[in-house]
């Protein structure tokens, strides 16, 4: 499946800004690598159509979880990165 055909699939259900936000949590695995997320024709989904489906239901049902974090363009995020080693 690719991303357009989901984000047709799913359209008035799921956000477009939902799917990508999965996508960025890697609850759909992307390969990045293989085509520009700009371009959802050429970029090809690695999880299968069931857990798509099982996915976007769940978030259709209850669309106010949220997916990965609220985050906003020019937010603050801030990284903690724990080592053993210190």
């Amino acid at each position: 499946m690719t991303l357009d055909e989901l984000l047709q699939l799913t359209e008035g259900k799921v956000s477009p800004d939902d799917i990508f936000g999965m996508i960025a949590a890697n609850i759909i695995p992307v390969d990045l690598h293989a085509a520009p997320l700009a371009e959802p024709r050429r970029v090809q989904l690695q999880a299968g159509p069931e857990v798509i489906s099982k996915t976007t239901a769940n978030l259709a049902r209850n669309p106010h979880t949220p997916v990965f974090a609220d985050l906003l363009c020019g937010s603050t995020v801030n990284w903690m990165v724990t080592c053993g080693m210190w």
